[in-house]
């Protein structure tokens, strides 16, 4: 018999890893798209999702029993890829900055 995701997610805070891990294997296409569909770079949609699994795991205590886990876990994605845009964005402007600065 399947476990559903909330019975991993009780397996896991119990200290079970495997449980985790089957979470990932279940979620893993979904937020890689997430991050795929911003970026359409499949090698830096799949680190992000690496960083979002391993934040979703560090964070697990907060996930509330009861709810979904795809949801909390594709709002981790979509902030995380938000956060990486805008570091970017950020990365640019300096680069941009400096460029101009040498021309003087």
């Amino acid at each position: 018999m399947d476990r559903t995701d909330e019975e991993l997610v009780q397996e896991c805070l119990a200290g079970d890893r495997s449980a985790y891990g089957e979470l990932v294997k279940r979620h893993h296409t979904r937020v890689k798209a997430i991050a795929y569909r911003a970026l359409r770079d499949d090698a830096l949609a799949e680190d992000l999702a690496q960083e979002v699994f391993i934040r979703a795991y560090k964070s697990l205590h907060r996930f509330q029993l009861g709810r979904r886990f795809g949801p909390w876990l594709s709002a981790i994605a979509a902030n995380r890829v938000r956060d990486y845009l805008k570091s970017r964005a950020r990365r640019n402007e300096v680069s941009w900055d400096l460029e101009r600065s040498s021309e003087s």
